[in-house]
């Protein structure tokens, strides 16, 4: 929920299995700006880094990153760790 005027963007992580150090990549992004406070819904898209990950494994611990910056510039940043499965 946005309470006042500003910008949204939406960041997913991941982290690359395999031989290796584990490395994280971007699997999506999104941005939306909203003209008022309310409720509002954002499509992200994902990189081709993404699309191949999510087709390859069956599970996958991912973070959502959202952050929000209103008219005067400030920051608010919301991190959740999430565990997607098929």
């Amino acid at each position: 929920d946005a309470l006042v005027a500003g910008q949204f963007s939406a960041t997913l992580t991941g982290a690359s299995r395999g031989a290796g150090p584990a490395r994280k990549i971007v699997l999506a992004t999104g941005a939306r700006s909203v003209s008022r406070a309310g409720r509002y819904s954002l499509k992200l898209k994902l990189t081709r880094q993404g699309m191949r990950l999510l087709r390859s494994k069956q599970t996958a611990k991912i973070t959502v990153t959202i952050k929000f910056r209103d008219a005067s510039g400030r920051i608010t940043t919301a991190r959740e760790t999430l565990r997607l499965r098929r």
